[in-house]
């Protein structure tokens, strides 16, 4: 049986207030306060050596909150602890894939653990922003898709045109190619049967803690309405049946 451990790194005291959460778990709480205003949304080399400096290798292997999504980039610093390979799952309505600077930065942090040769694969699960079309797939990290490294299943969204840019296949859409531009229609997630998708595209994920009634991916609307506590506890079963996996294979 797996420890119920968190570890809580406190860039801005929202986690801390969650008393809930830090008396149900075992957690461990990193004071990164003063390095918060320094980190919010992007982060310089700097800012990001200080924050390495500060994880204990010891606790790589538990569940991790980060406080406000303006800190959801220092899951890069989280995946470089680890030598091993893996794959990662991301859950985000933005694909968070640019190629452009900055290089530690909430819009680019996916494509940086891309570079890491120990990250076998990168699933991207409710992605429904403008940035997977329009003028956002310019500066898309296009090339991660190729072998299928980088897959990415929207909740929901149009067929993206992509001008004047190879796409590569990928399981995770249909292709379709013309003259002057390529064609993405998307695996669209809503009203699927989480069950039989995770089967058929092979993510391993504990299922029925995200609706007891029903499993359909539509009703994730009904956790985030729960607050980050239930959400945590959907991450932490999904990190911990990886982590199973992983140690089987």
């Amino acid at each position: 049986m797996q420890p119920r451990s968190v570890r809580i790194l406190d860039f801005d005291s929202s986690l801390t207030k969650q008393q809930n959460l830090i008396q149900r778990f075992n957690s461990s709480i990193t004071d990164l306060r003063q390095i918060g205003p320094h980190c919010r949304l992007w982060m310089n080399a700097a800012t990001a050596e200080k924050i390495k400096r500060s994880l204990d290798p010891s606790l790589k292997a538990s569940a991790t909150f980060l406080g406000s999504g303006d800190f959801h980039h220092i899951s890069s610093l989280l995946i470089r602890q680890f030598d091993e390979p893996i794959s990662v799952i991301i859950f985000d309505h933005h694909p968070d894939w640019d190629i452009l600077p900055p290089k530690f930065g909430c819009g680019s942090w996916a494509s940086r653990i891309l570079e890491m040769p120990n990250v076998r694969k990168v699933i991207l699960l409710g992605v429904s922003s403008e940035d997977i079309s329009g003028s956002g797939i310019k500066t898309a990290n296009l090339a991660a898709l190729k072998e299928n490294r980088l897959e990415i299943y929207p909740y929901i969204h149009p067929p993206t045109k992509v001008f004047l840019r190879p796409v590569p296949e990928n399981i995770s859409f249909e292709l379709r190619r013309h003259l002057l531009h390529s064609s993405i229609i998307w695996q669209e997630l809503q009203n699927k049967n989480l069950k039989d998708f995770c089967e058929t595209n092979n993510v391993l994920m504990e299922y029925e803690i995200l609706n007891k009634k029903g499993n359909k991916l539509n009703d994730i609307g009904h956790l985030n309405n729960n607050g980050n506590f239930l959400l945590g506890e959907l991450y932490y079963k999904i990190f911990i049946k990886y982590k199973e996996r992983n140690e089987k294979i």
